[in-house]
């Protein structure tokens, strides 16, 4: 006969094993990733043209453009961009950075993450021609990196220019200004 489990200990066996099936098993797709064969229509193909995102380049600043019309077709749908949510109201708020402030630097702060624009910008170009296609709704994970090696993320090579960077290597004073 089969020795039972207290009702705590199998309860908690059991939330563990939901917890690894919700949380280990279940991956959202990734932009670029092959899918399988009956996903065929979730790929997003990766170009540098923007067909959704034109705007007139010789007005105002075409990036700042971008984002707000990205925001606004967007709508409530979101991108996850190395852990962090790319929605329509993060573009909205970064599309209104104030002209004087550096948009790489407000677009690093508010996303958390090395990010570079102009990828970001044909990424979100390319997940939007997508969604016409039929994507629309559906999750778009882009792991970290999957993101540096696609050029929405800074890539350590390109910081160090393939130099590794070691903390006292070359001794001298810490600038604390």
């Amino acid at each position: 006969m089969r020795e039972r489990l207290p009702p705590r200990a199998a309860r908690a066996t059991l939330l563990g094993l939901l917890a690894l099936t919700a949380f280990g098993c279940a991956r959202p797709p990734q932009v670029g990733a092959p899918p399988p064969a009956s996903e065929a229509e979730s790929r997003i193909f990766m170009d540098r043209e923007f067909q959704v995102l034109r705007v007139d380049e010789s007005r105002g600043d075409p990036a700042r453009a971008r984002l707000a019309l990205a925001a606004r077709e967007l709508g409530d749908w979101r991108l996850h961009l190395a852990g962090q949510p790319i929605d329509a109201e993060r573009l909205a708020r970064l599309a209104a950075t104030p002209p004087e402030e550096p948009l790489v630097r407000a677009a690093r702060e508010d996303i958390r993450r090395a990010v570079e624009v102009e990828g970001l910008l044909f990424l979100l170009d390319d997940v939007l021609v997508a969604g016409a296609a039929g994507l629309r709704g559906e999750v778009v994970w882009v792991s970290p990196g999957r993101g540096r090696r696609t050029g929405v993320l800074v890539h350590p090579e390109a910081v160090f220019e393939g130099r590794p960077r070691r903390y006292g290597a070359e001794p001298g004073w810490l600038e604390q200004t």
